[in-house]
């Protein structure tokens, strides 16, 4: 390998990352960070942003986005992680400077920047080796000032990536030019989107594993996007019976309240915080919660739900986010 180049520890281990998700699928949550709105010469930039977040939203994902000019903050619950997107700084900086951050299996990481690729191993310098190192299995970066519209066009890259096509394919086809300054890192034989959603599901359940827990939210969300609200929350239903998980409890509470049934909403998002393991989820399914009470008038209801987050983890510093999570 180059001099500056991933370890051969490294690209193991995207390797094996990328053989698992390529069995049973990509799952987590996918989180887009643009720019606050405006009409300028980077406009495309928060356009392409945009688009790749609808047409992973057509895949069933829970879709997190930024809508400043601010990037996620480092307090920022971003939690399973499947896929980041985002622009625009130039040293990594979010929730991607916690020691205890870390992508899922198979992810894919990408901040846009002139010079996110100046170097990979670094992890903490710029923008790819600190992707890397917090474990996304394939990232894209600039060795040098490319120029907007010679960057990867994300939408192309997404889709293709949805479409079963390979990392190597995708990739190529996401870029304008060639022999300029991008560098794709990765297994080029990497699909994410090998298999359908339905066999991944039954890969899932077959190997008893906890991600099928997201993978039902998707085909949850998938009915509900097509208007089948009723089958969604019975598909939930069911499938909590079988294996409860923080993901079915929180997705059935959204669907709950999207029917005005809030009471209903309110039992779900209070066995989702119980049953969730982390201080990042909890502040993410608590800030839902507390927003549909504040909607509702109940703040005494509200202030025991930010009380019962706060005792469950008091020292960890997530819990700054609370009020603003979305």
């Amino acid at each position: 390998t180059r001099p500056d180049g991933p370890t051969p520890d490294l690209v193991r281990g995207q390797i094996e990352q990328a053989l698992h998700a390529e069995r049973f699928g990509l799952h987590g949550r996918i989180y887009v960070d643009q720019r606050t709105p405006r009409t300028d010469d980077y406009q495309v930039g928060d356009y392409w942003l945009d688009e790749s977040a609808q047409r992973l939203l057509r895949e069933g994902y829970d879709v997190a986005m930024e809508r400043t000019d601010a990037v996620f903050g480092e307090r920022y619950p971003m939690d399973d992680a499947a896929m980041y997107l985002g622009w625009y700084t130039e040293e990594a900086t979010g929730p991607f400077v916690r020691t205890n951050f870390a992508f899922r299996s198979g992810a894919i990481a990408y901040h846009n920047h002139s010079g996110n690729a100046v170097t990979l191993r670094s992890a903490t310098n710029h923008w790819c080796g600190p992707l890397l190192a917090r474990g996304a299995t394939a990232t894209l970066g600039a060795v040098a000032e490319p120029f907007l519209g010679y960057t990867p066009h994300l939408p192309i890259l997404v889709d293709r990536l949805c479409n079963g096509l390979t990392w190597a394919e995708a990739s190529y086809l996401s870029l304008s030019v060639l022999s300029w300054q991008t560098t794709v890192v990765g297994d080029p034989l990497y699909r994410p989107f090998a298999q359908p959603l339905e066999e991944q599901v039954r890969r899932l359940e077959e190997a008893n594993d906890a991600a099928v827990g997201e993978a039902w939210v998707r085909v949850a969300n998938r009915m509900a996007r097509d208007g089948r609200l009723n089958p969604a929350l019975r598909y939930l239903r069911e499938r909590i019976k079988a294996r409860p998980h923080p993901a079915l409890y929180t997705k059935l509470a959204e669907l709950y309240a999207q029917n005005e049934l809030y009471e209903e909403a309110g039992r779900q998002y209070e066995l989702a915080l119980d049953a969730v393991t982390s201080a990042e989820a909890a502040v993410r399914v608590a800030a839902r919660y507390v927003t549909l009470l504040e909607a509702l008038g109940k703040k005494e209801q509200r202030l025991a739900v930010e009380q019962k987050v706060r005792a469950r983890w008091p020292d960890s510093p997530i819990l700054e986010a609370l009020p603003a999570a979305p």
